[in-house]
């Protein structure tokens, strides 16, 4: 009895291992629903403002900032 219920439960397993199964990863997406705004993409520049020295570790860091030049609020 315990032969049969052991193969019963491999048969079983094996049956659902084999069988693909289709997640929600692979759903096709409808799509945007209605109309979204426009934006305007911008790019951003950094410019170099020094570095300091960890007094503990002796790790150099480096400081960067907007570059203030290629700033344009159109």
């Amino acid at each position: 009895m315990r032969l049969q219920n052991y193969l019963t439960a491999a048969v079983l397993a094996g049956a659902l291992l084999a069988i693909p199964v289709q997640g929600h990863s692979e759903d096709v997406a409808p799509g945007p629903i209605g109309t979204a705004p426009d934006y305007q993409v911008t790019s951003t520049s950094y410019c170099y403002a020094g570095s300091s020295t960890d007094p503990a570790t002796g790790e150099t860091v480096d400081h960067y900032k907007l570059c203030e030049d290629s700033l344009d609020m159109a």
